[in-house]
């Protein structure tokens, strides 16, 4: 025979076990990190987990900035994907004079300049891994425009 007390009872045990679940799993190892992907429009590159992008847009149009945004705020590891938005060309390189560590992080790891971005689409990125932290800027050689990034110590373990 169906009574609402038996039929309560049935929803607190499940409601009881579910909790369990949780609160155990909770208890155990965190989920792993996902590695992040990087679409570079046809090719997928494979980032440790944590990385983060930062997209920045360049153009040329008249009486706009070149670059947006305007400044970058990043942390050692991360990535900037600098991706032209007209038909360019933008030839993108670091503006010296950077600080020394800077300066030759950037030349061990060759990322001083980009190849000519040509075309919508075209895109340069930039791996911060390992770089030293401080100001960069980023000079377009062809209409002297300039974007400033910071780039902060990674983030300590999260507790």
């Amino acid at each position: 025979m169906y009574s609402a007390g038996a039929a309560m009872m049935g929803v607190r045990r499940r409601f009881f076990m579910l909790a369990l679940a949780a609160g155990l799993s909770a208890c155990g190892e965190p989920p792993a990190p996902e590695p992040v992907l990087l679409d570079l429009g046809g090719e997928t590159v494979q980032l440790p987990p944590g990385t983060r992008v930062h997209d920045v847009s360049v153009t040329a149009a008249p009486g706009a900035s070149e670059y947006v945004p305007r400044r970058v705020q990043l942390r050692v590891g991360d990535v900037i994907r600098f991706t032209s938005r007209d038909a360019g060309p933008h030839a993108l390189r670091f503006d010296p004079p950077l600080d020394p560590p800077a300066a030759t992080f950037l030349e061990q790891t060759g990322q001083t300049r980009a190849l000519p971005l040509v075309g919508s689409g075209a895109a340069w990125v930039i791996a911060f891994a390992d770089a030293p932290p401080g100001p960069y800027t980023v000079r377009c050689l062809t209409h002297d425009e300039t974007l400033d990034i910071a780039v902060t110590a990674a983030a300590g373990p999260e507790r």
